[in-house]
């Protein structure tokens, strides 16, 4: 029986694949199949080539995947196409928003509501007939709608336990303190191993902060009342006096801004997970409810406050406050939020929250600015502002006078409005919970909708700069700020430019509710001395009201959006001490995969940014090259020689995927500066043109290594398949089952097999053939056990007879494993009968499986050299169980016919990697893909029990002297 086998991509199916696939099967079961058609899972399989036919089928039998095709065929019925998810995603950039007051935006609105109704009905459960009659009375006019709602969803919705987050409670578990004798600090070794362990279970990332933070930073958090004490009266101080809610929400604009299933839970214990299974029927209607009511439910909109460490900071100000809604109110913001920023009422100068890479094009711009002024011998000032509390002192009158001044329709205004005067919260601390807090000031950090209102804010007070203030980039070109939610820089070329712009932008801010920190700000003035043709820094002398700036000296450092400066020029790139990372790591109680994890997920992203911005040499970048190497090989306990791509090398083909930083920084920044050019702020546009961002893209090309030294993942991935060692790993990208042992999939495994069979992966367990390395011609590198052949590792463990046994223990063990995951999925299996047949002596496969359909299965196993071509190792198998004598014995032994007996191999190599078409059938046989990734554990056990058993054998050549008869000669396991 013939079967086109198609490359299967080892990934969990989301949203956007079940919605595919709906769209795919409606026509079917609604009977309008093409013509001919007689296999649905035919029909899909060839649709969907990256999924396999057992994949489809179980996704079909999913509850999600059947109420999405009954929804899909009720909008069908009604007349209504509805959207997906997949396609159409930029259609939110399209939607024009008719301006307040408009005829008909509500009748739009209503009419949405009563199409939603008429599809409810014919949903089961979801007291689809209460929110039919909701519906149909919220079309006619309803008060308390909201809260009507909010009622439902309490009911529908179940708690999930306490809603309470857990994961900031504030400062870490106490470290163990080692005191006492030698068996004491053993003891205490052991309890803080399994208190850090605990803790990586539960929080990686939080175990990843304690090992990378220095001694002294821990930050314990007060009790409950002291957070009470400080934030009650900051939050709840009252404000001083200074078509988007209209339009029906579709499902594509639902998709697009729905809550990830990761966020936390909010007061209601709604869990993020159960309203996004939800069907989209009931979410669509909910959330066009709660545009028609054009107010925000009381019930939704508490929320529960937790407090995140800032770093460096002490006592309750030290904490940053997050408040945390309902994840259904969030869906409904994170809404308003997207129509907000396409209408597009922030000024381009403000460059947070958007879609733009705001930091790069900020810092380019100031780069460029100091560039041009030192060289040109330019005057400039500049005042890096503080603001005090930004986000939790800004007034709400004034958020409502902003949505006015930028004309925003009158039901969004009165939403806002409503939303903030009615705003009340708990705050959560040390497990204990406070009674209401009303906010009577501040912005809702948490809330999809607070980071733009914020901006509305600081935009006004940039909008009140003198436009004749500020440094000219090119002719017609000025720059007056920078500006990053609240973190402002002011610019101009004469300092009494400079003293107006910082009172009018205070003045303004003043009229917020905000106040400039001045103890925090800091100016730097350059003027140009013609007689000593340099360019000095001096005090500018500037004032916020009556308080001084302070100004910074050509020695002070000070910092903007992470990138730090000294006077006017960019410092050492990262205030990160790699070196002194890297020994924390090192001493930490953990495993060396946990090791690779933190250094591979939290230290090098948190290096990264300063790297790309800051001021850097490619010498540097190759020096902390060779640091990340050298604690990677300690950590495996790698002898020298192992190749550098095979640390560098994506996981998929065969590395370990740490990222090079000399071939990846210099990428990364030339790709941010070439993005300024497609940047919607004219002032980027114009910098990415100048002098600085091309002699930063030539230093690029000049850091970049070339030729022979690898440059990218793809050449540092060939590199390792060109070399002595990694040349058997060129086929691990068929199957990614062979390398997420390495990565992700690695928790469960020993430290001591880790690094062994990191060890047999790419071969530096010590052989003859390899200790020889540097002195061939002297060394004799003949097998000391079967003198056939060179010792090296390939045949200690696949070919000597010493290991004979432990060949077959291995291929037994593979076998085992994959007749039990046969058993498990309802196959009838057998294993290694004999079938006798007139041609030759017989024939013994592995494994002859029949499920109750009567289809069956011949599978042999095979554990095979991984330098040859595996797929034509995997197909000589095949042809030798595919003959129809063997088909005709098992047809007679089992009673299935022939032509439903399926000949299969089970190929991978000694060095756990899987054939790729060998996976594929597997995994269509329902054998799941941790099994497999069990098999390929399994296979470099074995591997490494081969060679550690040919060193403990005693057996020898006749032609070689007996051995001594110290032990200190066998290799202790684990070493090398």
């Amino acid at each position: 029986m013939a079967h086109n086998l198609a490359p299967t991509v080892n990934c969990s199916l989301d949203d956007i694949d079940l919605n595919a696939l709906k769209t795919t099967s409606v026509p079917i079961v609604s009977g309008h199949s093409p013509p001919g058609l007689a296999l649905v899972y035919v029909y899909l399989s060839e649709r969907f080539p990256t999924r396999t036919v057992i994949a489809i089928k179980n996704l079909r039998l999913k509850p999600h995947y059947k109420q999405l095709v009954q929804e899909a065929i009720l909008a069908n019925s009604s007349g209504a196409s509805p959207a997906s998810p997949v396609a159409g995603m930029d259609q939110q950039s399209a939607i024009q928003y008719p301006s307040p007051g408009t005829s008909g935006l509500l009748a739009d609105l209503k009419t949405e509501v009563l199409r939603l109704e008429g599809q409810v009905g014919r949903i089961e459960g979801y007291e689809s007939t209460y929110l039919q009659d909701l519906a149909r009375r919220a079309a006619e006019g309803l008060d308390n709608l909201e809260d009507m709602v909010a009622a439902y969803l309490g009911r529908i919705f179940p708690r999930v336990g306490d809603a309470t987050v857990t994961q900031h409670q504030g400062g870490h578990p106490p470290r163990v303190v080692l005191r006492g004798g030698r068996r004491a600090a053993k003891q205490a070794r052991r309890r803080e191993y399994h208190r850090v362990q605990s803790l990586w279970r539960k929080h990686p990332a939080r175990a990843a902060a304690e090992v990378l933070e220095e001694p002294g930073e821990d930050q314990v958090q007060p009790p409950l009342q002291e957070f009470v004490d400080f934030w009650e009266p900051l939050l709840s101080a009252p404000s001083h006096n200074p078509g988007i809610l209209c339009s029906p929400v579709l499902l594509d604009e639902a998709h697009k801004c729905r809550v990830k299933n990761s966020t936390s839970a909010g007061p209601d214990g709604v869990s993020a997970r159960r309203w996004n299974k939800a069907p989209n029927t009931i979410k669509l209607l909910i959330l066009n409810l709660l545009m028609l009511a054009g107010r925000p439910p009381k019930a939704l909109t508490r929320t529960r406050t937790v407090f995140i460490p800032k770093k460096g900071g002490s006592g309750p100000g030290g904490y940053r406050p997050i408040s945390v809604s309902s994840v259904v109110f969030r869906h409904f913001q994170k809404v308003l939020a997207s129509r907000l920023q396409v209408a597009g009422v922030i000024g381009d100068v403000q460059r947070a929250f958007r879609p733009a890479d705001g930091t790069a094009e900020n810092l380019t711009v100031l780069q460029t600015v100091i560039s041009l002024a030192r060289i040109k011998r330019r005057q400039l000032h500049l005042a890096a502002l503080d603001v005090a509390k930004a986000f939790d002192t800004v007034s709400h009158l004034a958020l409502t006078d902003c949505l006015r001044g930028v004309g925003a329709p009158s039901r969004l205004i009165e939403y806002v409005a409503c939303l903030y005067h009615e705003g009340v919260t708990v705050l959560e601390a040390g497990g204990e919970v406070s009674g209401d807090v009303r906010i009577g000031r501040g912005v809702r950090q948490g809330d999809p909708l607070s980071p733009l209102l914020f901006n509305l804010v600081v935009d006004t007070a940039l909008g009140k700069l003198p436009t004749e203030v500020g440094f000219d980039l090119a002719p017609g070109v000025r720059v007056g700020a920078l500006a990053f939610a609240d973190d402002v820089i002011l610019l101009a070329e004469t300092r009494e430019g400079l003293q107006i712009a910082l009172n009018a932008f205070a003045k303004q801010l003043s009229r917020c509710g905000l106040v400039v920190n001045p103890d925090k700000c800091g100016s730097v003035s350059l003027v140009p001395s013609g007689r000593q043709h340099k360019v000095k820094v001096v005090d500018g002398g500037f004032v916020i009201g009556q308080a001084p700036i302070p100004s910074r000296s050509v020695l002070e450092v000070w910092r903007y959006l992470g990138v730090d400066f000294m006077g006017v020029a960019t410092i050492t790139a990262s205030r990160v001490d790699l070196g002194r990372a890297l020994a924390r790591i090192t001493k930490a109680p953990l495993k060396p995969q946990q090791r690779l994890r933190l250094l591979r997920t939290y230290l090098l992203p948190k290096l990264t940014y300063g790297l790309v911005f800051g001021r850097l040499t490619a010498g540097r970048l190759q020096g902390l090259d060779r640091e990340v190497r050298s604690a990677v090989r300690s950590w495996l306990r790698f002898p020298p020689g192992v190749p550098s791509a095979y640390i560098h090398a994506p996981v998929k083909s065969g590395g370990l995927g740490i990222v090079s930083l000399s071939a990846s920084i210099p990428s990364l920044r030339r790709q941010r500066l070439l993005a300024l050019q497609g940047s919607s702020w004219e002032v980027a546009r114009v910098a990415a043109g100048l002098d600085f961002v091309r002699q930063q893209l030539a230093w690029c090309d000049r850091a970049t290594p070339s030729a022979p030294k690898p440059s990218s993942s793809a050449e540092f991935a060939a590199a390792l398949h060109e070399s002595v060692d990694g040349k058997e790993l060129r086929q691990c990208s068929e199957s990614l089952i062979s390398s997420q042992w390495v990565d992700w999939a690695s928790e469960g495994i020993g430290a001591r097999d880790y690094r062994n069979f990191h060890a047999v992966r790419v071969a530096t367990l010590p052989t003859a053939v390899r200790c020889s390395r540097g002195s061939r011609g002297v060394t004799d590198t003949l097998c000391r056990a079967c003198r056939s052949g060179n010792e090296h590792l390939y045949h200690v463990v696949q070919q000597c007879p010493r290991t004979h046994g432990g060949r077959i223990l291995r291929h037994d063990a593979v076998a085992k494993q994959i007749a039990g995951a046969l058993s498990s999925s309802g196959w009838d299996v057998e294993r290694e009968r004999l079938y006798h047949m007139p041609s030759d002596q017989g024939k013994k496969p592995d494994i002859v499986a029949v499920k109750p359909d009567r289809s069956c299965i011949i599978l042999d196993v095979q554990v095979v050299n991984g330098s040859m071509d595996m797929e034509q190792t995997w197909r000589a198998k095949i042809r030798k169980y595919d003959r129809d004598d063997l088909r005709q014995a098992v047809s007679e032994l089992k009673g299935v016919a022939p032509n439903n007996i399926r000949v299969m191999a089970a190929t991978l190599s000694w060095r756990g990697v899987w054939c790729g078409k060998s996976a594929t059938e597997l995994r269509e046989l329902g054998i799941s893909v941790g099994v497999l990734r069990g098999v390929t554990r399994r296979v470099l056990l074995g591997s490494y029990l081969n060679w550690w058993s040919f060193y403990r054998g005693t057996s020898l050549h006749p032609s070689l002297p007996p051995p001594p008869s110290s032990s200190s000669l066998i290799p202790r396991a684990g070493v090398g």
